[in-house]
């Protein structure tokens, strides 16, 4: 292994560069396991895409070690418009190619012609963007650079993703096609069963999650295994939108127990984290706490503390695991939470703070596109009037009384008795308490 030192720049990247061009070359030349093999692939041949990823590696230093992360690839602009030049040209059709790729690559053609025109794969192709890949038996579809999908994935909307995975899902299923070891099909088909059964709808989740099974068994068993503990860890979800929540949670056990045997510790911690969601903290506590010490990273720990505040019915410690959710994204997660910490509140009889992780939940909830999971079904909404909304809305902006007023041409008694109604619905002492109830700054 050598680490490159940063002594002399310019004539290190130059001896870099002609390192790594040769497909060859086995020295490790970034820490950790991006190394030469990455760079070449990457690379593949392109000087201009090569200096630019070692350029980014050495924005990287640590140590006289240069590190080549994805968080670091994603922002590097100037390879991010090498990359946007060669893909700028597509039109809105071959971008769709180019997202389906990017997401399940390899794609078979079969499927993909059934969800885009085969004039926009051949123009996609003939731009260079992808590629035809004759090798098993049958065509598949593939990127033509990696630094593609590289780019193109962080990229792309929730929503847009969501839908690529059902609609690559079906398409495959349609076309008879075996999933290749490398096919995404079981996992898109189980996170459509996965998100239907967070939106309530059981049956759609019950089709996805029985054709996910299908999909998985047409796996060669020395390639199934991945598949298999996804679906272990996710699936359950799926008979608790039909109400069984009993049979959710062994579920999620048996699911979490898989997901321990195959080698598969993130898949065993979603697993376990959905035992807490559906209630059952205690049954998995201390192998979330486990587990949770044997992986790097934010998240396992904090569901090793989002199941220790709930076994403990710790509500403002559920209160903080819900804002630590939301800080990642995890908007039905952090809802959740909420509502958790508001019914921690309740039963200690405190109602104040109660209300205010409730109508916190329902806003957050209101978030996640009609989200129904067990813990969310007892919320009720905070009831504030269209008037107390548009009261608390200016306040949170930071707009005095007597400004808001004038604005809505009332009384400066009447927004000072709105706002006392609006802090007793939802459990707050202020107008700085407002902001996460209104969703805007009131301009």
């Amino acid at each position: 292994m050598r680490a490159w030192p940063l002594t002399g720049r310019e004539a290190e990247l130059g001896r870099l560069v002609r390192a790594v061009a040769d497909p060859g070359c086995h020295a490790v030349v970034l820490a950790g396991p991006a190394g030469a093999g990455r760079l070449h692939r990457l690379g593949q041949g392109n000087p201009l895409f090569l200096r630019e990823l070692v350029d980014v590696a050495v924005r990287r230093d640590e140590g006289g070690v240069w590190r080549l992360r994805e968080e670091l690839l994603r922002d590097a602009s100037r390879l991010t418009d090498l990359v946007a030049q060669r893909m700028g040209t597509a039109n809105p059709e071959e971008r769709v190619v180019l997202e389906l790729v990017a997401l399940g690559e390899p794609v078979d053609l079969a499927a993909l012609d059934r969800l885009v025109e085969r004039s926009a794969v051949e123009s996609a192709e003939a731009l260079g963007l992808v590629r035809l890949d004759p090798s098993g038996g049958h065509e598949r579809v593939r990127l033509e650079h990696p630094l593609y999908g590289e780019l193109i994935r962080p990229r792309l909307p929730a929503l847009r993703v969501r839908r690529h995975y059902r609609v690559l899902a079906e398409a495959h299923e349609r076309a008879g096609r075996r999933p290749s070891a490398l096919s995404l099909t079981p996992v898109c088909q189980g996170i459509h069963a996965l998100a239907h059964a967070t939106l309530g709808d059981a049956a759609t989740a019950r089709a996805s999650a029985e054709r996910a099974a299908r999909s998985c068994a047409l796996l060669r068993p020395e390639v199934a295994s991945l598949s298999r503990s996804f679906l272990g860890a996710v699936l359950p979800w799926v008979p608790a939108a039909e109400g069984e929540l009993a049979r959710a949670v062994e579920l999620t056990l048996e699911g979490a127990a898989l997901c321990r045997r195959e080698g598969y510790p993130s898949f065993e911690t979603i697993a376990l984290h959905s035992a807490v969601r559906l209630g059952a903290a205690r049954e998995v506590v201390e192998r979330l706490a486990a587990v949770a010490a044997s992986q790097d990273g934010p998240l396992a720990t904090l569901c090793a503390d989002h199941a220790l505040a709930f076994v403990d019915r710790d509500g403002p410690a559920l209160a903080e695991v819900s804002r630590r959710f939301e800080t990642l994204g995890m908007l039905l997660d952090a809802a959740e939470a909420a509502a958790q910490s508001s019914q921690a509140h309740a039963s200690a009889a405190r109602q104040a703070s109660a209300r205010a992780e409730g109508a916190r939940a329902w806003v957050l909830a209101g978030r996640c596109q009609g989200a129904r999971t067990p813990a969310l079904q007892r919320l009720s909404a905070p009831g504030l009037t269209a008037r107390e909304y548009e009261i608390a809305r200016l306040a949170a902006g930071g707009l005095a009384n007597r400004e808001i007023a004038t604005r809505l041409v009332v009384s400066v008694r009447t927004v000072e008795n709105h706002l006392r109604a609006v802090y007793a619905k939802l459990g707050v002492t202020g107008r700085t308490d407002l902001g996460p109830f209104t969703g805007d700054s009131g301009e």
